[in-house]
Order: C-alpha cells, then sequence, then structure tokens
C-alpha cells in the first residue's frame, strides 16, 4: 500500500534558518521585532533543535502507576552548522559581551519547513550562542555553533508576523583558506605556514527561572572561555620552548584577507604534540593547542 503522506526531505525546508536581533534589554529579551527584516547567516548544511521539557510525575498510594505527569519547566537549544560567507554571526558567538553584534544582543530565529504540501514556521526565540567553533584545513571555513532559547514554538502554518522570511540559499561565495592572507597564522608576531586551525569559544550564561512561569525569564553572560588548536610546520624551537614554560604570546589567525581576523592574547600553549617517523615521509609538524585569556574576532 503507497504511503498516504509525502516524505519529508532535507529538500522541504522553504525558508533555511535565519534570524533577527531582539535587543540587549531584558524587555526584548524573547519578544521577536513586529516587523523584522531577517538576515540568513552564512549557507547552513545542518540544523538540529533540542526542545527539553520537564516534568513532576504524580504517584498515589495504592497505585504502582503514575496516574499523572505536571510540566513544570521548558528549554529550547538548537545548533547549525553552516559555510560562511562573512563573520558577522561568528562574531557574536565569539567576542565579549559588548552591545550590538555581539552575545549582549539576543535574537530570533525562524525557520519553514514543508509538511506534505503544506508550508509551517517555527521560532526560537530568546537566543544566544553557548559554544562557538570556526575552523578550516585547506578547504572551507566551518561554523557550528550551539545555542540556548528561551522558547521553541510549536510548528504552524502561520508565517511569523509582520516578517517576510528569505526563500534560498545566500549567493554569495563562501569562505575558505585561501581567503586569508599568504601568511595567516602568527604566534607571538612571528608568521608560520600551518595546515589546519580551529579556534572555540564557550559562554556559560546565568538563567532566571521564576516560580509561576515555565519559561526563562532573561539569560546573562557569566563566563567565557577561549580555546584553539593549530598544526604547525615546524621551523625553529619557539612553540616546544613556549609549550614547556607556559609562556603567554599573543596570536593571529586571517579568517579574511583585510576584512576579518582572529586576535588572541595572553595564550598559552595546553598540549603540544611532535611525532616524526622514520616510516613517514611527511613535513614534520607540530600539533597544539592552546587557552586564551582574550580574545577578539574583527
Amino acid at each position: 500500500m503507497p504511503t498516504s503522506y509525502i516524505p519529508a526531505t532535507m529538500r522541504d525546508y522553504t525558508n533555511p534558518p535565519q534570524y533577527i536581533v531582539e535587543g540587549t534589554t531584558a524587555a526584548t529579551f524573547g519578544v521577536t521585532p513586529t516587523s523584522p527584516t531577517y538576515i540568513q547567516p552564512n549557507i547552513i548544511t545542518d540544523f538540529t533543535i533540542d526542545h527539553t521539557i520537564t516534568k513532576a510525575d504524580v504517584l498515589e498510594l495504592g497505585n504502582y502507576d503514575i496516574i499523572n505527569a505536571v510540566k513544570t519547566g521548558e528549554i529550547g537549544a538548537f545548533t547549525i552548522k553552516a559555510n560562511i560567507t562573512d563573520t558577522v554571526l561568528a562574531k557574536t558567538g565569539f567576542n565579549a559581551p559588548s552591545g550590538s553584534g555581539t552575545i549582549e544582543e539576543s535574537q530570533s530565529w525562524a525557520v519553514g519547513k514543508d509538511f506534505d504540501g503544506t508550508d509551517n514556521y517555527r521560532l526560537m526565540k530568546g537566543a544566544r550562542p553557548i559554544s562557538t567553533t570556526l575552523s578550516a584545513e585547506r578547504g572551507l571555513w566551518t561554523l557550528d555553533m550551539s545555542f540556548v532559547c528561551r522558547e521553541i514554538t510549536d510548528w504552524s502554518t502561520s508565517a511569523p508576523a509582520g516578517s517576510t522570511l528569505l526563500t534560498s540559499a545566500s549567493s554569495i561565495t563562501a569562505l575558505d583558506h585561501s581567503s586569508a592572507s599568504d601568511d595567516p597564522f602568527t604566534w607571538n608576531s612571528a608568521a608560520y605556514d600551518i595546515l589546519s586551525f580551529s579556534a572555540t569559544t564557550t559562554f556559560e550564561l546565568g538563567l532566571v527561572e521564576v516560580m509561576g512561569k515555565t519559561m526563562i525569564e532573561h539569560s546573562r553572560v557569566s563566563h567565557r572561555r577561549n580555546t584553539g588548536s593549530a598544526t604547525i610546520y615546524q621551523k625553529n624551537t619557539t612553540i616546544q620552548g613556549d609549550h614547556s614554560a607556559l609562556t603567554k604570546r599573543a596570536l593571529t589567525m586571517d579568517v579574511e584577507n583585510g576584512t576579518s581576523a582572529f586576535s588572541d592574547t595572553d595564550a598559552r600553549i595546553t598540549s603540544y604534540a611532535s611525532n616524526p617517523s622514520a616510516s613517514n615521509t611527511d613535513i614534520i609538524k607540530e600539533d597544539i593547542t592552546w587557552e586564551a585569556e582574550n580574545r577578539a574576532l574583527t
């Protein structure tokens, strides 16, 4: 017997994930602007929603079954993976909270999908990034971001009020490793040839959860942690020596030449490895990871 519905595939996402800034105040947190112009963040390749509902089971003396369950709370989370066309969204996940263009601004996200011939829409409100990674290895720059949000609406045939959602992927060319300068990576102001680079920033959020309401009322940044890793072609003893002494250094990494770059200060190498072998004809490399006290993505 044939199916009575049209099975869904990735082609059915009629409106790819896109966002709009809500604001920086408690009053704007989780409130989608009434007439927004949505921003398509790069070229989204993967999108995952995780809507967690907490409940309390109701038990009764004399009954071995749960007789009811009461919803006590909910919190939303979602992740995206994208090939970047710029670093506008990435900056919200890397830079310190400081007004416009940073994590201090909460966001509303929207997505549209065709269900058996009918368009449906879902909103993620009061969103802030808690983990962001930007990486490349002689290929495209890949952005991975995880968000926590106040509310995730159910799928609905009603489009977000007063908005026009974008319907196609960005036509701008994705950035790759060659978008950077000829010497994209520096350690202590000295240029090094590298094979790969990855930077990760995580934010810890304090959540306002109050009696009488199931959703969070607000979120604020409490901590930021900056880490990174790279595979470097060995050319001197500096990298190994800085690891051994846990010396603080500055590093930079171009993402787009003349437009966007990482700048880490007070960075310490936390792990170092170099594994030459007589049976391996590869050029000797150094694999490092570091923690940085400060980071800016311009």
